[in-house]
């Protein structure tokens, strides 16, 4: 109980926040500038998604924890855009990496 009074406490204001498309553009751009082993995938479609395509990010399972661990750090206004899309996401292996897709979140590749 005392995390979530916490967690509060620290809440952006909602003129300060993002909403899940947002935050995952602000995504993209960021991971285009930087050399972390996790990439943007553009038009991903999964399994059961009947040919809908979605946002996605390719790498490991690790890096990608710590990509948008780093990511809500540097950029505070997407904390809880990332937090609804981490809950809501999906994954699929493919070998030695993982791809973690967000299929609320449909962004074209620029």
């Amino acid at each position: 109980m005392e995390t979530a009074m916490l967690n509060d406490s620290f809440r952006e204001p909602e003129s300060y926040a993002l909403d899940p498309d947002e935050a995952m553009k602000l995504l993209a751009t960021w991971l285009e500038d930087s050399d972390c082993g996790v990439r943007p995938y553009y038009g991903y479609s999964g399994r059961g998604m009947c040919g809908a395509t979605c946002f996605g990010l390719v790498g490991s399972f690790t890096d990608i924890q710590v990509v948008l661990m780093d990511f809500v750090v540097d950029n505070p206004e997407v904390r809880d855009a990332v937090r609804q899309l981490v809950q809501t996401q999906g994954r699929d292996e493919m070998g030695r990496e993982m791809i973690m897709y967000f299929p609320d979140v449909d962004i074209p590749s620029e």
